[in-house]
């Protein structure tokens, strides 16, 4: 059976690593579809932290590296949050997760070229896929628009799917095979006082960081090339349920889906 590629490799993880192809907030549930872009992050220089009377200067004072490391290892151990990537050069995809990670659950969204395109729910280790409007009209697809299916176990991908409830996965890459490290100064992002790390690798490529040093440490987002990807509202509550029988139909057969 050939499904759409998951959200994890269009723009989560792509934004951090190569992934190959493969092939959503319920109150009852009720999915929202709209294609919202990735929060913006606004920032303006403070003055970095004063010492503690301990003589600490606070995270701002450690080097990129170690900021870095501290604040992978503390958002990796975020209980819920929500993630939002866009990835304006792969048709302008955007996608919104809401992520439970103590419960093992998330539910999202993705639109592409603006228009809603696919959504999702994982609960208790279980997968369903609804095909929005703007997915590729075929006989097959145009049944399942509306509906949701649910992934059978052992499907190609299915495991994927799953680990995007997972930080782990997407937040590790960040500091794996990692290039020369810069710090930029202390500013004022959103509410938090943060610092761009710079992260240049061999070949020149470079991607930057946003990383909290006001609470957590966290990473609060990364930009590499065009791509962006948003963490915020981090241990705020998230309600993730399953969709009820009468939302969800038969899975398609193989091949009957297009891939993106």
């Amino acid at each position: 059976m050939r499904l759409p590629r998951p959200l994890l490799c269009l723009p989560l993880i792509a934004a951090l690593a190569a992934c190959g192809s493969s092939g959503q907030k319920a109150a009852s549930p009720t999915v929202s579809t709209s294609a919202a872009a990735s929060p913006a992050v606004s920032a303006t220089p403070v003055a970095s932290s004063s010492a503690s009377p301990q003589g600490w200067q606070g995270w701002a004072g450690l080097s990129a590296g170690d900021l870095l490391s501290d604040a992978v290892t503390a958002t990796d151990k975020i209980q819920t949050l929500k993630v939002d990537a866009t990835n304006p050069a792969d048709k302008g995809d955007v996608e919104h997760l809401d992520v439970d990670q103590l419960a093992g659950n998330c539910a999202g969204t993705m639109a592409v070229e603006g228009a809603p395109y696919l959504s999702f729910v994982i609960k208790a280790g279980q997968n369903w896929e609804r095909l929005e409007a703007g997915y590729p009209s075929t006989p097959a697809a145009d049944r399942l628009k509306g509906h949701y299916f649910k992934t059978p176990n052992g499907s190609p991908g299915l495991k994927d799917m799953l680990r995007t409830c997972q930080l782990d996965p997407m937040i590790s890459k960040l500091i794996d095979g990692r290039g020369t490290m810069t710090k930029g100064d202390t500013i004022s992002a959103d509410g938090h006082q943060a610092v761009w790390i710079t992260d240049t690798s061999a070949d020149g490529s470079t991607s930057t960081i946003l990383v909290s040093v006001d609470s957590g440490p966290y990473v609060l987002q990364e930009k590499k090339g065009i791509k962006t990807l948003t963490l915020s509202a981090f241990n705020s509550p998230v309600t993730i349920t399953q969709p009820p029988a009468d939302q969800v139909v038969d899975a398609p057969g193989a091949g009957q889906l297009p891939g993106i």
